[in-house]
């Protein structure tokens, strides 16, 4: 975001400048009035504000060719490659990420495209291991914090109940039916929005306890303690996901430690083996997760780094290996520790994500 520029720039210039802030808070400017409003670079500008460019961007990638073509614009002097600009274009897709996020935190309510943004965001940076890098970690630590907070306003606007008073207020009599009909029949088309509106937030609170409370896998007709932990983080994230309205509240999450802690011993819930908690997912587990939508699914293919635990669920509906290319893939190591509620919860915000860039 423009506030950030000299901070966020320093992963590539210790001391930027002032001629160097200025030129950039112009690059930034131009980009976040081209791109705010095109889902798709949206959508691009925060993979690679998360998680770097990854082998999908090349050259010729359209938001490669204008991110290189903006900078130049106010500093010829760039390099025209990709390999010599990797961290000049994941600073700037930041920035954009940051300032049209910051100007929807201002703004509040909710934009769709902006919560996709932040979805993307949060599904790739929220239970993935901090840069080791000074700069690009307080970059990446801001970027995850502003997004975060807009995830959260957008949330709560999202669950707000509407006032039915003002809407019945507007209904006004008329000298015949006829005149009154035409007049009030806006004024009910928008008092029942309101009221299906109320009743789906009313719907999910209600949907989402039962849930939880019955401990039983609607998925795999079984209860929850009953199944492995591993299982259980995946089929719970993608039954919740399905009961939500979206973007979520920041605490609904937390309903998936409650489903996993029931009748399990302790030591079922400390970390354990990636690799041992993905050995107990199955073809049919994954099938359930996955949307079966084209898009998404290019979308997962082409950004593992971003959706790791969907990336696993393609493979293991293709019947494909996957342990020995996740690390490289995705940067998460099987052989790494992670509690199943962690686990649980990346694979919740991944759906949800999924959910949102399939509304797009």
């Amino acid at each position: 975001m423009l506030s950030k520029v000299y901070e966020w720039s320093r992963v590539i210039h210790p001391a930027p400048d002032d001629d160097f802030v200025t030129k950039r808070t112009a690059v930034i400017t131009a980009l976040v009035e081209a791109f705010s409003t095109d889902i798709e670079r949206m959508i691009d500008c925060a993979c690679i504000a998360a998680v770097g460019i990854t082998p999908r961007f090349v050259q010729e990638t359209p938001i490669i060719a204008e991110v290189i073509a903006a900078i130049k614009k106010e500093q010829p002097a760039t390099p025209e490659a990709i390999s010599q600009n990797l961290m000049n274009i994941r600073s700037c897709c930041a920035l954009v990420v940051g300032e049209i996020a910051e100007r929807q935190r201002k703004k509040g309510g909710r934009s769709v495209n902006c919560d996709t943004m932040v979805a993307v965001v949060l599904a790739a940076l929220a239970n993935r291991r901090a840069p080791t890098e000074k700069h690009l970690r307080e970059m990446v630590s801001e970027l995850l914090e502003i997004c975060r907070a807009v995830a959260k306003i957008s949330a709560t606007s999202r669950h707000q109940q509407y006032r039915l008073s003002p809407y019945v207020n507007q209904i006004q009599e008329a000298a015949d039916v006829p005149t009154f009909w035409k007049e009030a029949k806006k004024q009910f088309a928008n008092l029942a929005l309101a009221i299906e509106a109320n009743e789906a937030v009313i719907r999910e609170e209600l949907d989402t306890l039962w849930w939880a409370f019955n401990g039983v896998s609607t998925g795999a007709g079984t209860p929850f303690a009953d199944m492995p932990p591993g299982l259980v983080a995946l089929d719970s994230a993608v039954e919740l996901s399905e009961l939500v309205l979206v973007p979520p509240l920041p605490n609904t999450a937390f309903l998936l430690s409650r489903v996993l802690k029931v009748a399990r011993q302790a030591k079922d819930l400390e970390d354990q083996n990636l690799k041992d908690l993905l050995g107990q997912w199955d073809k049919v587990a994954a099938e359930r997760y996955l949307t079966g939508d084209e898009q998404v699914t290019a979308l997962v293919q082409s950004n593992p780094a971003v959706f790791p635990l969907s990336w696993v669920c393609l493979h293991l509906v293709e019947g494909a290996s996957f342990l020995s290319d996740m690390k490289k893939a995705t940067g998460w190591d099987p052989a790494g520790k992670i509690r199943p509620d962690r686990l649980s919860f990346q694979a919740f915000q991944e759906k949800v994500t999924l959910q949102l860039c399939q509304k797009r």
